[in-house]
């Protein structure tokens, strides 16, 4: 049977990651409800020879700029062999945040980097209304961030992006 050479997993991110839907009231997922556990779960069921660990780090309301402040702790307490790094939306409210948030997903990936984990990048998911109605602009401004994202990822040898973006916007009932 298949086994995979990798098999210690962090999934790393936001509300998302979490598992809480920010919907009002906000919704937690229950834990099988999750994408880390469901990850774990699909990864299972393909390589049963394989003992394989997805450990859920999401923290809801994390920012890039907190989540290069929590990544060295996360890496440290749980040794992964792969990062899933997904986040990005919280505060994202201007054209100069662009460019802080994607210089801060670049050192989340250096940092990853350095330890000798492999990161798989995800892009950040489509925004609609009523979460646009305030800022108009945050659309476009995720956009103009996931551009930032396929660049990195190149730079640091792991693309493809994950295209989360792409996939929940055609379908947005999955948001």
């Amino acid at each position: 049977s298949r086994s995979l050479a990798k098999t210690r997993f962090v999934a790393f991110g936001d509300s998302i990651t979490e598992g809480k839907v920010s919907l009002a009231p906000v919704i937690s997922l229950t834990e099988s409800e999750t994408y880390p556990f469901q990850v774990e779960q699909a990864l299972r069921s393909r390589y049963p020879a394989s003992d394989i660990t997805v450990i859920n780090e999401g923290f809801g309301g994390e920012d890039p700029r907190q989540g290069v402040l929590r990544l060295p702790g996360v890496l440290q307490a749980h040794s992964p062999e792969v990062v899933l790094l997904q986040e990005g939306t919280n505060a994202l409210t201007s054209e100069s945040r662009v460019s802080q948030w994607a210089m801060h997903f670049r050192t989340m990936v250096a940092t990853a980097r350095k330890r000798n984990v492999d990161v798989i990048l995800a892009n950040v998911l489509p925004v609609f209304p009523p979460h646009t109605s305030s800022r108009p602009i945050k659309a476009e401004l995720v956009i103009q961030l996931n551009r930032s994202l396929e660049s990195i990822a190149r730079e640091f040898d792991i693309d493809p992006v994950v295209d989360l973006h792409s996939e929940f916007f055609a379908n947005r009932q999955l948001i």
